[in-house]
């Protein structure tokens, strides 16, 4: 299964423009800064596959129960020939005409009743991360999950547990025990990924395994609305349902990330993919490895974006940090004397670029942990310090952020 994230429909028109008369020395200026962009060659693929296809795995899990509508009977419901009626009444119609789903539920599903509880299922594909059986997935994919199956390359089939996992950032931990060490893949550096840069992605697309494709990073720290930690690899690498979890590869065959959603009103790929940065998930692992939750700093505050024009209205040079639009009352931020209206510039050292930065970086600072900030307030920019509580399950990085 894999998160797919509705846009509006978009047409890309590709517009060809003919210029008339250039002159030889614009042609020339043209030619040699053409050539002066630097090229390189693409990675070994088949190297890359045969490295990482033996790590990637096939999950597939049994949800609880759920209810379906009965199939109708009748006329024109695939009605066996001796219950239906007379020459008057419509029969089923001939083998040509038949509809192939028709046909599909009333095998599985025709059964006695006005509903029938039938098991759900996901398919999607994780990566192996050590040598003791511990495979990295979404969270998604085993939410409420009464069974997880793990099929490795060889074909050998597995019954995982739960180790860990994180709804907000979609990432899991499950193990499954074998007798023997396995592979694992190499995690590399997502902050060392470039723009431009070909990666690769394995999965099991549709359930076709170890299927392998390519691409290139389209972009980096994409907030996409899918919560309060967006920081996605943009990808056009061909990623599909059941891609979901598996491991999108540098040129090097290490993992700089793990594929989580795509853009897609079809729900198949349409080249623009997301995946979640592996230095994220590096700073999770352990703390899931260990106690299957991970635990968040948290501010107390939430905050919006500092437009132009709100940047203008309080004497920003430039639009920039993170203003503060609310504050949880007796929380960190309230009790460190920071305001409605204050704008977050600098957090624990760090410039803060945005408001969708911000929420991260509160997230990653250890509990009771003594920040220092700096705010803009009434046009001039104060220092102030504040003591980092706890995230809890039913509390928001703020707005949804911080």
């Amino acid at each position: 299964m894999m998160h797919k994230i509705e846009m509006p429909f978009m047409t890309l028109l590709l517009v060809a423009v003919t210029t008339v008369g250039c002159s030889n020395s614009k042609a020339d200026s043209f030619s040699s800064t053409f050539s002066s962009v630097p090229t390189s060659n693409a990675p070994d693929f088949v190297m890359l596959a045969k490295k990482l296809q033996p790590l990637v795995v096939n999950i597939s899990t049994m949800q609880a129960s759920r209810q379906i509508p009965q199939v109708p009977r009748g006329p024109g419901f695939g009605t066996p020939p001796d219950e239906q009626g007379g020459p008057d009444e419509q029969r089923d119609p001939p083998d040509e005409q038949r509809d192939p789903m028709e046909d599909f539920l009333r095998k599985h599903f025709q059964q006695r009743g006005p509903s029938s509880a039938v098991p759900q299922r996901n398919l999607g594909s994780g990566f192996i991360i050590g040598s003791d059986g511990s495979i990295l997935t979404n969270a998604h994919l085993i939410e409420n999950a009464k069974k997880i199956t793990v099929k490795l390359s060889d074909k050998r089939e597995f019954e995982a547990k739960v180790l860990g996992k994180d709804q907000k950032t979609d990432i899991a931990v499950i193990k499954i025990d074998t007798k023997e060490n396995l592979p694992k893949v190499q995690l590399g550096n997502s902050d060392r990924l470039e723009v431009g840069e070909w990666v690769m992605a394995v999965g099991n697309p549709f359930g076709l395994e170890s299927s392998v494709t390519s691409g290139i990073v389209s972009a980096k720290g994409r907030h996409i609305g899918a919560g309060p930690y967006d920081d996605f690899i943009q990808t056009d690498a061909s990623v599909n349902p059941g891609n979901s979890g598996g491991p999108l590869v540098n040129g090097r065959g290490e993992v700089v990330g793990i594929n989580v959603a795509i853009v897609s009103q079809t729900g198949a790929n349409v080249g623009i993919a997301f995946a979640m940065p592996i230095n994220l998930v590096k700073e999770l692992l352990p703390q899931l490895q260990t106690k299957g939750t991970v635990t968040r700093g948290w501010a107390g505050l939430a905050i919006q974006e500092v437009t132009p024009d709100i940047a203008q209205a309080f004497g920003l040079a430039k639009p920039g940090g993170a203003l503060v639009a609310g504050i949880v009352k007796g929380g960190p931020a309230e009790r460190g004397g920071i305001k409605v209206g204050d704008i977050v510039t600098e957090y624990d050292g760090r410039q803060v670029k945005d408001a969708n930065e911000f929420p991260l970086m509160v997230a990653r600072t250890p509990v009771n942990k003594d920040v220092r900030m700096k705010v803009f307030r009434e046009k001039k920019e104060i220092a102030m310090t504040m003591t980092i509580g706890e995230l809890k399950d039913t509390q928001n990085g703020g707005a949804g952020k911080g």
